[in-house]
């Protein structure tokens, strides 16, 4: 309560826009005061997802709240960057395609400068390369719509450096969810 309290509550101005995802946000915005989030293993919480739900059907309005979010997290931790690198750093933020191969070569980059500034502020100390590694790893897949190549070297250069990726079966899993989402929306994947 008392995080809640010092954050601020759900912004009901943006609460009103159709599709706003008001719990990102909010979590978002603590985030930047310094409150610590995790992913559990363990299921603390059940609940359905309804095919009439509106983030369901207005994806493409959710994703663009989610990328100005986002976007609105890297400027507190990196206000250097310019607005190009920021739409490139939330769209792999977002585990999404880049706008063009050339938004792909910067954005493994800036990512290492922006997860480092996000470390010093956050108090990850004990796995944080192995955070970055993981994330790396994960977009690599997404990278792979707009920059094979680039792709394809960043996986191998994180294979050779920690073998153990080659058994990751979240990686393998995160593949197959884009190529099957690409081969339903008619984008022909290699």
């Amino acid at each position: 309560r008392s995080a809640l309290d010092e954050s601020g509550l759900y912004n009901e101005e943006n609460g009103a826009k159709p599709g706003y995802p008001q719990d990102y946000e909010l979590w978002s915005r603590m985030i930047t005061r310094g409150f610590k989030f995790a992913n559990l293993d363990e299921s603390l919480l059940y609940y359905r997802v309804l095919r009439s739900s509106e983030s369901r059907h207005n994806e493409d309005v959710l994703l663009q709240y989610r990328l100005e979010i986002t976007v609105n997290k890297i400027q507190y931790y990196c206000p250097e960057l310019t607005g190009k690198e920021n739409l490139s750093l939330a769209r792999m933020l977002e585990f999404r395609p880049q706008e063009s191969a050339n938004d792909g070569m910067n954005v493994l980059q800036l990512f290492d400068r922006y997860f480092a500034t996000y470390v010093s502020h956050s108090g990850i100390s004990s796995n944080a390369d192995e955070i970055r590694r993981r994330m790396k790893m994960y977009y690599l897949p997404v990278l792979f719509l707009t920059n094979k190549r680039l792709s394809v070297a960043n996986y191998f250069r994180l294979v050779r450096r920690r073998p153990k990726f080659l058994a990751d079966i979240w990686f393998y899993r995160k593949v197959a969810k884009i190529i099957l989402a690409n081969n339903s929306e008619g984008i022909k994947s290699d």
